[in-house]
């Protein structure tokens, strides 16, 4: 039973990232990116040709390069019609102002309550998220189904009732639908259900939570290995994030270039050129060659540039969120130090502070379920990326993760401020 002062903690927030989400929406309009045309097209297809399918003609190759959630979503909120880009955004608003109220759920142990809200209310005015509800990619649905999913998870461990631990199964298999990162989400959960065994059934609920999800996922994948003629459980050709990290040689801040030059190389072209769906999955063996080949032909220079790269998954002074697509740097350089000052600002609050908590909040957060969960999905998402693409809308399914963290760290400083100062000795 969630107290009622946590019911009305969760209700203010939820209206402070309603308020946050709708105001940057009527200020900016409805965002796109490089992949929003092949979603529109997918969900077009879906209603009008029930297809899953990029041909706009017969015959209809099946698509298995992109995972169904993200279209779907758009099909049901569009229909027949053209698709309704502020529709789609007020419905993103609403579920990621959920996310918001869900981070006083994953913070019972914390023992400020203040922290608690304060976290939540970090996620509900944080300039990353704000943007990605109004942007029309698969992130704000996939951070919600997630956080729908940890919630459940929970919810289940803490009450006993393997039905909630199932449900929270099928809702992560949609996230993994949606984004196929997923499943390493999901292998964490079971690792945390088995490690935490002060409650009786541990097994259970960890059957449980992988049958609601391999039965939900399972005619997905049996439909993509069928059409491939090789075992696809979500999408063919991820291997593309793993292999354009390797061409070192390319500035990934530079994404005009870097994609001029990927579509120009091995990799890229036969990429490009496949067609079927057998065609598309098949490339992948030939990605992971040359992305092993980029590797060996200068490891230092590779290194080099993961190290300069990685901090990006979760450091950002979030300037494309208020219009300035430069670095903090470049803006400096240029002298525009007002602009520098709100982006240094947003550094240190937004990203910096709550990195810092988080980590003094993982020691303790591990005593409790939701905590070594939240640890369990920040910690697997640091250590996958590392050989990955980065960008910092890659680390916003797990901000609220980090946030909860940053919530209990928040409050062991402020205990060890509140600690009393040992008196002096007298001989």
């Amino acid at each position: 039973m969630i107290p009622r002062s946590d019911v009305l903690a969760m209700i203010a927030v939820f209206l402070l990232a309603l308020a946050a989400r709708f105001t940057f929406l009527a200020a900016g309009g409805v965002r796109e990116g490089g992949d929003t045309p092949e979603y529109a097209m997918l969900a077009h297809n879906l209603v009008v040709h029930r297809a899953y399918t990029l041909s706009s003609t017969p015959p209809f190759i099946p698509m298995v390069r992109r995972s169904p959630s993200y279209p779907a979503f758009i099909a049901v909120l569009t229909g027949r019609g053209a698709v309704d880009g502020r529709r789609i955004a007020a419905v993103q608003i609403a579920l990621d102002s959920c996310v918001a109220a869900a981070l006083l759920l994953l913070t019972p142990a914390v023992p400020m309550r203040s922290m608690r809200i304060a976290a939540a209310a970090m996620y509900a005015l944080h300039p990353a998220a704000i943007a990605s509800a109004s942007t029309l990619l698969s992130e704000a649905l996939f951070t919600f189904l997630l956080a729908c999913g940890v919630v459940l998870v929970i919810a289940g461990r803490r009450s006993d009732r393997l039905l909630l631990s199932g449900a929270g199964g099928v809702v992560m298999a949609l996230a993994i639908l949606c984004r196929p990162i997923a499943m390493l989400y999901v292998l964490s959960s079971v690792v945390v259900l088995l490690l935490w065994r002060r409650q009786p059934r541990a097994a259970s609920h960890v059957v449980a939570l992988l049958a609601g999800c391999a039965l939900t996922v399972l005619p997905w994948t049996v439909r993509c290995t069928a059409v491939t003629g090789r075992l696809v459980i979500a999408q063919a050709a991820g291997i593309t994030n793993w292999y354009l990290p390797t061409r070192w040689d390319l500035d990934q801040s530079d994404q005009v270039t870097l994609w001029r030059e990927f579509n120009n190389d091995p990799y890229g072209r036969r990429l490009n050129a496949a067609r079927t769906p057998a065609e598309i999955a098949a490339t992948s063996r030939f990605g992971a060659e040359q992305a092993l080949r980029n590797v060996r032909a200068n490891p230092s220079a590779y290194i080099a540039a993961r190290i300069r790269t990685y901090p990006h998954l979760f450091i950002s002074s979030f300037g494309a969120t208020v219009g300035v697509n430069r670095t903090l740097g470049a803006v400096v350089g240029e002298h525009h130090f007002g602009t520098a000052l709100l982006l240094a600002g947003f550094l240190l609050v937004f990203s910096i502070l709550p990195l810092a908590a988080a980590a003094a909040g993982v020691r303790g957060a591990v005593r409790d379920p939701a905590g070594a969960l939240c640890v369990a999905l920040v910690v697997s998402t640091l250590l996958v990326h590392i050989p990955m693409w980065i960008e910092y809308r890659y680390w916003l399914p797990v901000l609220p993760y980090e946030l909860a963290l940053a919530a209990a760290g928040a409050a062991v400083i402020a205990g060890w401020q509140r600690r009393p100062a040992p008196s002096a000795s007298v001989d």
